[in-house]
């Protein structure tokens, strides 16, 4: 008999980050991100907000833009470690 797992995300207010050397950055929402794909009424290039990140059933992980669920994969996050 095989389990099945499915992802959680039991925090809804950070998101954690590890980079290639393994250093560990905890980012708290609200974050900026910036939209590398067009996504509804986001578009291409823009810098918005993540109030939320969740687990989304159909996304998988989702960041909360403007009270409006996104993929996580249509941003990316230009931190430095």
């Amino acid at each position: 008999m095989s389990e099945t797992f499915k992802l959680r995300y039991p925090n809804y207010g950070c998101l954690y980050l590890v980079n290639q050397k393994g250093a560990l950055r905890i980012l708290y929402t609200p974050f900026r991100v910036l939209c590398i794909k067009d996504s509804g009424v986001l578009k291409k290039d823009t810098w918005v907000y993540v109030e939320a990140v969740m687990f989304h059933t159909v996304f998988g992980i989702a960041y909360l833009v403007n009270g409006k669920e996104y993929p996580y994969n249509h941003f990316i996050i230009q931190i430095n470690f």
